[in-house]
């Protein structure tokens, strides 16, 4: 593994540091450079074969010491998959983390969900839009062992395709497990799916498409959706389509 400011390698100062397949501990760092606005970190594995049962964790905590210039706050704004101004489309959505006898406003129980659920599809040709004032967006959602690939759309222009799926040693998915079982997967929290910043200040569509097809590894296509969360805006309020335009 190794780290890069841009196209500059900051760790370690050449070639690779190799962590041991029996090492449980791994390696602490402590860096301390100068960014600027729009500089970008990467941190990098060596593929090194394939990734089957392939578990690398990064916990980065970065801390400014000192910022120059002005400083303008990015304000954050969270919509929850179940919200109504989320659009579904499709077949195969479903809404987990509910008790049956809950109403939609109800709170979830999945642990370390935002507001408890997740919004689940394996069906080739669903998709989850989204239109929203801001300049980014970041998509969150699961991984696990049946994780499959999503297409992503943004402004009516393929962006990106995303792969949510995690090894088969890590516990699977809300999706695959039975709801008296669904406590095992608070291991596995929703994580940052896709996400772009630095969008012209106006309106903008989101869609997620479930492709229906998969890493050669996973046993499924699922899609999971927790949550978008809009930097300084939010997601638009669904048309009243009774009142005249």
């Amino acid at each position: 593994m190794k780290v890069f400011k841009n196209k500059e390698q900051v760790w370690p100062e050449s070639g690779w540091e190799t962590i041991a397949a029996t090492d449980v501990a791994g390696e602490t760092m402590a860096l301390k450079f100068t960014v600027n606005k729009g500089d970008k970190l990467f941190f990098v594995l060596n593929r090194n074969g394939n990734s089957t049962d392939d578990e690398t964790v990064w916990n980065p905590q970065i801390v400014y010491e000192r910022v120059d210039g002005p400083v303008t706050r990015t304000q954050f704004a969270v919509t929850d998959n179940g919200s109504s101004r989320l659009k579904y489309r499709g077949q195969g959505w479903q809404r987990l983390g509910l008790n049956p006898w809950n109403s939609d406003v109800d709170q979830g129980y999945l642990p370390g969900w935002f507001q408890g659920s997740a919004s689940v599809s394996s069906t080739a040709g669903a998709t989850m839009s989204a239109k929203f004032h801001g300049t980014g967006i970041e998509l969150l959602g699961d991984v696990g062992g049946d994780g499959g690939i999503a297409a992503i759309t943004l402004d009516g222009k393929q962006v990106a395709t995303i792969d949510t799926f995690a090894s088969s040693h890590v516990p699977s998915s809300i999706w695959s497990l039975p709801s008296k079982k669904v406590g095992r997967w608070a291991a596995v929290p929703p994580i940052r799916l896709w996400g772009i910043q630095g969008l012209a200040d106006g309106e903008h569509t989101l869609q997620v498409l479930v492709t229906g097809q998969k890493n050669v590894d996973s046993i499924g296509s699922a899609i999971g959706i927790d949550a978008v969360v809009i930097s300084n805006g939010s997601v638009d309020p669904p048309i009243d389509q009774s009142k005249d335009e």
